[in-house]
């Protein structure tokens, strides 16, 4: 019987050897199963996120798993199929973190599409619903979204920059977007290109005559209501003639001409933008990670690069590029930051503790459904053994399992048959 004390909660003085040796055989039998069930669903490699891949010429989206960790050449594998059916030529890819979708400028389709992304059983994240029309009847090759869930998006032979309210983006299809900025009444509007956005500003480039429009364009989220306040639209530089793919990674903005080259751009500093690098063959679109990474997208080279974010203050030319992965007729990137599932213990401690994230962000029903159960089995485990054992139990699975679920599970096999060992002697000495 396990030592609770009157309340069932924490546990009662040890008092005999044989109590010690009691809580002894529960702390072991609970990091055992903390080890079996890393090993189950533990992943061999932490994951930064999720990275989703359009390609064109082949009408559909891809997703491969990102390792987490420095930006150090490393084998990601080879991209799974997402979407391959109902688009004809999708180029520009979002992610809407808030409510866990995925968007898709389709040119070809004249529409923007949304699909609403979850995690399968296994932890892949697959189409939950979708697709859903966010605005039919525009030509975009470019799309962002803002933490709000507001759809920002380019009409190339429009001339425009439109926005689908976050209230709207499922609930409108049919109603006209919201012009942010139109090339009939500015210059800076150019055959518009890619697209970010941030909390106070959109960001677009240009396609044509990028030297006298500008190659890249700041503006204000409030549009041309304010266009005639003073700094409301700025220009952030003129160096590219026809510029495509636009992110923004902590400050920094950076884009893609028509040749070998991306550049980049502080947001603020009013610096010149500096090339990062001309080695590419035919650079599109591009993301920033969360941990500061930046992946570019290579429709010649048929494959995907990243580079780490330098600092505001560090200079950009000559940033180190690496091939992550290849992929036919790369265009569109989006990033997903994926909910890493947790050992046993980490879920036992977070359920008798009350620590965790609520939220999960991105996170499935599928998943948060797990959770829940091995939750509720861990808060009854953290009663048994005691909520001090637990924290250790937590420390010493996260360190470890996280990285050698397999070496894990047979340490603490070996730690069990010797506790055992040790009470059958003690139980025949005593």
């Amino acid at each position: 019987q396990a030592p609770l004390n009157e309340e069932g909660v924490w546990p009662r003085p040890l008092s005999s050897l044989g109590d010690v040796m009691t809580r002894l055989h529960q702390w072991i039998l609970v990091l055992f199963l903390g080890s079996a069930l890393a090993v189950k669903h533990g992943a061999s490699k932490e994951s930064a996120g999720i990275l989703f891949i359009s390609s064109p010429s082949y009408g559909k989206v891809s997703w491969i798993q990102i390792p987490a960790g420095s930006d150090d050449p490393i084998d990601f594998g080879s991209p799974k199929t997402l979407v391959n059916s109902g688009l004809m030529h999708p180029q520009g890819l979002a992610f809407d973190a808030k409510n866990s979708r995925l968007l898709v400028a389709d040119p070809d389709v004249k529409h923007i599409l949304a699909y609403e992304i979850s995690y399968s059983s296994s932890g892949a994240p697959e189409v939950k619903s979708g697709p859903h029309l966010v605005c039919k009847g525009v030509e975009s090759r470019w799309v962002s979204v803002d933490g709000d869930g507001d759809v920002i998006f380019s009409d190339e032979p429009e001339n425009m920059i439109l926005k689908v309210k976050a209230a709207d983006v499922l609930g409108k299809p049919d109603g006209a977007p919201e012009i942010l900025f139109n090339g009939g009444d500015l210059t800076q509007v150019s055959e518009p290109g890619g697209v970010a956005v941030d909390n106070s500003s959109v960001y677009w480039t240009n396609k044509h005559y990028g030297g006298l429009a500008g190659s890249v364009i700041k503006g204000t989220k409030s549009g041309t209501d304010v266009s005639g306040v003073d700094g409301a639209i700025s220009v952030l530089a003129k160096n590219s003639e026809k510029s495509f793919g636009l992110c923004l990674a902590s400050g920094n903005l950076f884009y893609s001409d028509s040749a070998k080259h991306v550049y980049g751009v502080h947001t603020d500093h009013g610096r010149a933008p500096e090339e990062v690098t001309n080695s590419l063959q035919n650079p599109r679109g591009c993301v920033a990670a969360d941990d500061g990474r930046v992946f570019f997208a290579d429709r010649g080279a048929g494959a995907v690069y990243s580079f780490a974010n330098p600092s505001a203050a560090a200079m950009m030319t000559g940033t180190k590029m690496n091939k992550v992965f290849s992929q036919e007729d790369a265009f569109g990137v989006a990033f997903m930051q994926k909910y890493e599932e947790q050992g046993f213990a980490a879920s036992i401690f977070q359920a008798a503790t009350g620590s965790g994230d609520a939220s999960l962000r991105g996170a499935s029903d599928v998943v948060r459904g797990d959770l829940q159960a091995r939750q509720s089995t861990g808060a009854w485990a953290c009663n048994w053994i005691g909520i001090g054992p637990c924290a250790l139990v937590q420390q010493s699975t996260q360190v470890i399992s996280g990285h050698q679920p397999l070496f894990f599970a047979a340490t603490m096999a070996a730690v069990f048959a010797v506790a055992i060992l040790l009470s059958t002697l003690w139980t025949s000495t005593s």
